[in-house]
């Protein structure tokens, strides 16, 4: 996860993080006031969430996490914020993981059927680290709600919404921006962002098991046991979540992800021999004269 640290070398992706940002935060803000439980309130703007993610990458995901955090501010900022802005980190984050984790095609489009599904794959996987996070921290730790009460509506808040809405915006955003250039495989060098492993579909599989076991695992203390909120919730959730954690670890990108930076390599390359011919050729007159 070095590509947290070194995006920040990157003065557009600085700027595609405080724009994307600021334009969640735009659109979160009108619906503050929608309430549907005690610090969960109407999100439509969760659309964007995922696509941000795949389009440019931790830039997208650290975006979603300060402009959820702006938000906020409009409607009552408390220790739970803490968790919305990590949860919406990942919102963001998990689904650039899954969506780089295979080899192919990984343009941001969903023009077939294959990246269409590939897009339904990532944003469930998305919506299942959501969850488990925000839950984990408003029922486990500040203990602002019943753990039971959460899932179920932050399937439809932050599941159903980009699920129906997220592919269309990266269908109609992405071929732009790639135009653009600010695609994060157009600005970030291979070196910066770990590389693909063979480990990747084992990493893809922890993140998805480790958060549906944190779910499980604090539904079943809600349910059976009767426990739902607290340290003995949160000693059965948060473990889960230090896999799903792992699994981040094991999941890198192609370097064939990066063509502009391989073809700026190439080009360099050339230039390099060009100017050393020229070099050459000019020692050699002077020695002949």
């Amino acid at each position: 996860m070095n590509d947290i640290l070194t995006m920040w070398r990157y003065p557009k992706m600085v700027a595609i993080t405080a724009l994307s940002a600021a334009l969640y935060a735009a659109v979160l803000i009108p619906f503050k006031g929608i309430m549907i439980l005690p610090h969960i309130d109407m999100r439509i703007a969760t659309a964007m969430v995922p696509a941000m993610g795949i389009m440019f990458g931790p830039a997208g995901a650290f975006g979603a996490a300060i402009g959820n955090l702006i938000g906020d501010f409009f409607g009552g900022i408390t220790l739970a914020s803490t968790f919305g802005m990590i949860s919406n980190f990942f919102f963001a984050y998990v689904p650039y993981k899954v969506w780089y984790a295979t080899r192919g095609d990984n343009s941001p489009r969903t023009d077939s059927p294959r990246k269409l599904l590939k897009y339904v794959a990532a944003s469930l996987a998305a919506m299942l680290a959501e969850i488990s996070i925000l839950c984990t921290g408003v029922a486990g730790v500040t203990q602002s709600l019943p753990y039971t009460v959460l899932p179920p509506v932050l399937a439809i808040t932050n599941g159903l919404v980009p699920l129906v809405l997220g592919g269309a915006l990266i269908q109609l955003f992405g071929p732009r921006l790639e135009k653009w250039g600010l695609l994060f495989t157009q600005i970030m060098s291979p070196d910066d962002v770990p590389r693909r492993r063979r480990t990747n579909m084992l990493g893809v599989l922890l993140i998805v098991a480790g958060s549906a076991a944190s779910i499980i695992g604090g539904l079943y203390m809600s349910l059976v046991v009767g426990v739902q909120v607290g340290p003995p919730l949160l000693s059965i959730t948060g473990p889960f979540l230090l896999i799903f954690l792992l699994g981040h670890v094991l999941v890198g990108i192609d370097r064939k992800e990066f063509e502009d930076w391989a073809l700026d390599e190439s080009d360099e390359d050339l230039d390099d021999m060009d100017s050393a011919r020229s070099h050459a050729d000019a020692t050699r007159e002077e020695e002949e004269s």
